[in-house]
């Protein structure tokens, strides 16, 4: 599960409004019938309209400066297993959301009301909506490795109209063929299609965006999980309070939720941990992948096969260890989590 924070996108102005960020999670809404469009829901509805989710966030501001970020996104991409997983189980994903909100308002390690309760995720101001449909990112592999060719061919299109067009001298059915090589040697295809950029990628590609305000429903709590302090104790107003965000801890509870709630194995590879102890601890990342059980080593070596600078993996023991040593200077999970 790759999980994304970000701030609000703010313009010159500094438009505290959530208007065109709603107006972009509604866009795959367009064109559909009503019984198929995918709505917002919050921590305890559904179908909330889309009117309704604009005039919640950009009232629950109370306090707020105009330059202090007023919402945050929260982005949560299943891997292609996890999706495999789930089996297009839309409600389910609903519901997982519920539990991540819940682990997300838990992780601020705050405490509200007369009674000093933890806080929850019922007491978070948030929307959130299922996406069932991605396209190809310039920074994908398909559309990277494809680029040589689609340079090449956007060219030949061009020489090709302007023969057609008379203003260029030609052999159409020469560009035609030239053309034909290019589109046949690109490594990447879909449906006979080169693949490039803002093209729809097949098969499931369900995620979920969420758009949570940074005051607490009660208007008195601020919660930025962009907040440069981690989880501490210190003291406000002659009191200790606890303030911070530990994104590590909130990424990797918000995964084991995931493994419980659906009895998922999650591969050491495929986890939070490995992918945080093969940027930040490399040795301890090949000892620990070669340690795995036979069959889970064989999954983790298949997975660490699908990124591209390590798809020609040797299986044994020693060329493994030389090979993934090569690449350590590589950030291999960089692409599985901008891929998503």
């Amino acid at each position: 599960m790759y999980i994304t924070i970000t701030g609000q996108k703010k313009g010159e102005t500094y438009s505290s409004s959530c208007k065109d960020f709603v107006a972009y999670l509604e866009k795959e809404n367009e064109g559909l019938e009503a019984e198929d469009q995918e709505q917002f829901f919050s921590h305890d509805a559904d179908n909330v309209e889309a009117a309704s989710v604009i005039e919640s966030i950009d009232t629950n501001k109370y306090k707020l400066k105009e330059k202090d970020t007023k919402f945050f996104s929260v982005t949560l991409n299943p891997s292609k297993r996890e999706l495999n997983h789930l089996l297009g189980n839309t409600e389910a994903l609903k519901a997982y959301t519920r539990e991540v909100m819940n682990e997300y308002a838990k992780n601020f390690n705050r405490k509200i009301g007369e009674d000093q309760r933890p806080l929850q995720g019922s007491d978070l101001v948030y929307y959130a909506k299922v996406e069932r449909g991605r396209d190809f990112k310039y920074y994908d592999k398909e559309v990277r490795e494809n680029a040589p060719y689609l340079k090449e061919i956007a060219r030949l299109e061009r020489e090709k109209s302007e023969i057609l067009k008379g203003t260029k001298q030609g052999d159409v059915k020469e560009v035609d063929y030239r053309l034909w090589v290019q589109r046949n040697n690109a490594p990447h295809t879909q449906d006979g299609v080169v693949i490039d950029k803002a093209m729809q990628k097949q098969g499931s590609q369900d995620h979920v965006h969420i758009i949570v305000s940074r005051m607490d429903k009660s208007k008195r709590v601020s919660l930025s999980p962009t907040s440069k302090y981690k989880s501490s104790t210190v003291e406000m107003h002659g009191k200790q309070v606890q303030r911070g965000f530990n994104r590590d801890a909130f990424f990797e509870k918000a995964e084991k939720s995931f493994d419980k709630k659906f009895s998922f194995e999650r591969n050491y590879v495929d986890s939070y941990r490995g992918r945080n102890d093969y940027l930040k601890r490399p040795k301890t990342f090949v000892r620990k992948v070669l340690k795995l059980p036979t069959s889970q080593r064989g999954v983790a070596l298949q997975l660490l096969k699908d990124v591209p600078i390590l798809k020609d993996i040797p299986l044994t023991k020693k060329q493994a260890v030389q090979k993934v040593i090569r690449v350590l200077s590589k950030a291999i999970f960089k692409e599985r989590q901008m891929g998503i």
